[in-house]
């Protein structure tokens, strides 16, 4: 009868229901791992393993293939080698970072540019493996302007910076000694190298007495 058919097919609509919350709420506990390509310092290629999710992981593996790595110098091939077999704990908003000590200039010259990452993963505390695949063409990065970093901005604001305190600093020695006492050279430090700063002190003028 039809009240009966109603019936099973809510239950049966409510039965789906409560597996796909169950799905949901078990993808939420488990880790997520993400690989992806970054330069630092501008030009060094480095491989970042970041976790995504909301629960702590553990890198259990990493691997890579073989004809590309064959390409790079033999330090690089020996930090590769030891991370196939690591543990790693990567909490959320964490990063790992494998730098392959060489510039992009220079791996997109390789005959081989495709470098493929397999990583493996488990939740902190658990058994379970998730192991995952990230193909990165280098030829296809190639076709993007050079990529610059916050930093790298920076620093160049600070050496244009410097440029124009070197020109002040000319232009106060041109004017008259009896203004000046002295240009004082100071040294002061920035973000990754150290630079000069011109501080000029000027006397304070005179002014003569009022004569009666």
């Amino acid at each position: 009868n039809w009240p009966s058919a109603i019936s099973a097919v809510c239950s049966v609509v409510s039965l789906l229901a409560i597996v796909v919350l169950l799905k949901e709420r078990a993808e939420k506990k488990r880790p997520y791992l993400q690989v992806s390509l970054e330069l630092i310092r501008g030009t060094l290629v480095c491989i970042v393993i970041r976790n995504v999710g909301v629960v702590p992981a553990v890198l259990k593996k990493v691997q890579y293939n073989e004809s590309f790595i064959k390409q790079l110098s033999h330090d690089a091939q020996k930090r590769c080698l030891v991370g196939k077999e690591i543990n790693v704990s990567i909490h959320p908003k964490q990063q790992w970072v494998l730098c392959l000590g060489e510039t992009f200039s220079k791996v997109v010259d390789y005959k081989n540019k495709m470098l493929e990452v397999t990583y493996t993963y488990v939740s902190k505390g658990k058994q379970k493996k998730f192991t995952e695949k990230e193909i990165i063409c280098f030829d296809d990065y190639s076709i993007f302007l050079e990529y610059i970093s916050e930093i790298d901005e920076l620093r160049s604001e600070i050496k244009e910076l410097i440029i124009n305190l070197n020109n002040i600093n000319e232009t106060l020695q041109t004017i008259s000694k009896t203004n000046i006492e002295s240009v004082q050279l100071e040294k002061c430090a920035n973000i990754g190298e150290k630079c000069n700063r011109y501080v000029p002190r000027i006397k304070e003028s005179k002014v003569p007495k009022d004569v009666t």
